[in-house]
């Protein structure tokens, strides 16, 4: 990559500027859904900054996770802040639903108390959906990238899935290092170039 030192530079400074604005949001200035969204970039921050720094120490071949988290967090913060109430009152029901299935498997489903004016769980509708969504609201205001979320899912979320985060032989192939046609030895392939 050309001028990588100076783009790095400017990510840098990115991270860090968000990282000292973004903290002096308050929820009494701005809109819920405004503040939720800001948090969201927040995590987005943190976890690029964890990326940042698994490939700046050689370690990109770890990244996977990280990638998909900040995905995920990306498209349900730019919901959040396109939503509108009734919007924000469904995504809180599938977060009731994911937490009613954790408090479930704990045995503790009883023992939590809600506020009155949450709604019902409701079934969650997934990353995919998530991204189609988001895709949806974006082709009026942002029509030349309504498809970045899709884009996103099918090219980074999707693959950070096979290669990155869930263990099958393609992931495991990645460290191995061929010495001959019927030897090998345990290592990063290719130095860990490329990721």
């Amino acid at each position: 990559m050309t001028h990588w030192k100076e783009q790095h530079q400017a990510i840098k400074d990115l991270m860090d500027y968000l990282d000292k604005t973004i903290p002096t949001l308050t929820e009494d200035k701005t809109a819920g859904s405004v503040f939720m969204g800001a948090t969201a970039l927040y995590r987005c921050n943190r976890l690029l900054r964890a990326i940042d720094t698994a490939v700046e120490s050689g370690l990109g071949d770890t990244a996977g996770g990280n990638m998909r988290t900040l995905y995920d967090t990306w498209v349900f913060g730019h919901l959040l802040m396109l939503g509108d109430i009734q919007d924000a009152v469904a995504t809180w029901g599938m977060t009731r639903e994911q937490a009613g299935k954790m408090l479930r498997a704990m045995g503790v489903e009883d023992k939590v108390q809600y506020p009155d004016e949450a709604p019902d769980a409701i079934q969650d509708i997934g990353t995919q959906q998530r991204a189609v969504a988001l895709g949806k609201k974006l082709k009026d205001d942002d029509p030349e990238n309504a498809n970045i979320p899709e884009h996103c899912y099918d090219f980074v979320f999707r693959s950070e899935s096979h290669f990155g985060t869930h263990v099958n032989l393609d992931v495991l192939s990645l460290y191995v290092v061929q010495a001959g046609e019927m030897d090998g030895t345990i290592g990063i392939h290719g130095a860990n170039q490329g990721c």
